[in-house]
């Protein structure tokens, strides 16, 4: 697989329905991370509360492709089962800074908290769009078409939450 970032749109290449997965998994595992840490770095009630649902839908969704990977390698070869790249892989969802540190300074207010969650929401869309446009299974894409259905969901609870609508 072969994943390249030009501005705001992502080009991927050489990729099938076991490495969609794994990648998917990968990014869950990202988000939940990412959504904690911006929770420990606010002070206020309503965005805690909605990192906490945030964290509890990733966590959600990282099941559901779990599941999906498990089916699939029960039917597929995964020639990479125990020599999974994608751990340290960077896919350019949640690069905003070089390591966590930089990340807490850059997240010094609740609408940067805010408004960083809302670029990662729709970075996850437009790479889950690549990664659909890329794999054969019609299930696949069907799945991965719900996911962006719920990424979307959570780029508007951002924008409302910005927004005080």
């Amino acid at each position: 697989m072969k994943i390249e970032s030009s501005g705001d749109k992502f080009v991927i290449t050489d990729f099938n329905d076991i490495e969609a997965y794994k990648l998917a998994c990968k990014i869950e595992k990202d988000g939940i991370y990412f959504y904690k840490k911006l929770k420990e770095n606010s002070d206020d009630k309503g965005i805690k509360e909605m990192f906490d649902f945030l964290i509890a839908e990733e966590n959600k969704h990282l099941k559901f492709f779990e599941d999906c990977l498990y089916e699939l390698r029960e039917s597929e070869e995964d020639r990479d089962e125990d020599n999974d790249l994608l751990e340290g892989f960077n896919y350019g969802i949640f690069d905003f800074a070089k390591d966590i540190k930089e990340l807490e300074k850059i997240v010094n207010t609740p609408k940067k908290a805010l408004k960083l969650g809302e670029l990662a929401e729709q970075r996850s869309i437009k790479f889950y769009r690549a990664c659909q446009d890329q794999v054969s299974g019609r299930r696949v894409k069907d799945e991965l078409e719900n996911i962006i259905g719920e990424e979307i969901k959570h780029q508007n609870h951002f924008r409302k939450a910005l927004t005080g609508s």
